[in-house]
């Protein structure tokens, strides 16, 4: 397991968006969910209301976000990718892509048919 977490970090280093992992782990989260309340985006990124509004205003201050009215409680917003934000998350995750394309590129096939083979044990380690 050390492996794994050695690989995600030197892939996490590899990546050029030029965000902190903080703000690129919240446009992660709004990618795959949607919208989503800070309240919402917070306790999906395992931090305090509080720790997620500095990552919010930055986001939305690079423009990568755009807050939007609760349709039912105009004291609360949602928060949504824009365009911008999803070029710089597919920016990055091409580029961890790439590298990680060219780190296979140096294994063995038997090492590559066996990575494939772990795969649906990993996918289902992952899952919720």
């Amino acid at each position: 397991m050390y492996a794994i977490g050695r690989l995600v970090r030197r892939a996490r280093r590899h990546a050029t968006a030029g965000l902190p992992r903080p703000l690129l782990s919240a446009l992660s989260a709004l990618d795959l969910e949607g919208p989503l309340c800070p309240r919402d985006l917070a306790q999906l990124e395992g931090v305090s209301k509080a720790s997620m509004t500095p990552v919010i205003a930055a986001l939305a201050a690079a423009g990568l976000i755009v807050r939007k009215p609760h349709p039912r409680d105009g004291r609360q917003f949602f928060v949504a990718l824009t365009r911008r934000g999803r070029n710089a998350l597919a920016r990055e995750r091409a580029t961890k892509h790439e590298w990680l394309l060219a780190r296979l590129g140096e294994i063995s096939p038997e090492e590559l048919a066996a990575l494939e083979a772990a795969i649906p044990a990993l996918q289902q380690l992952a899952s919720p």
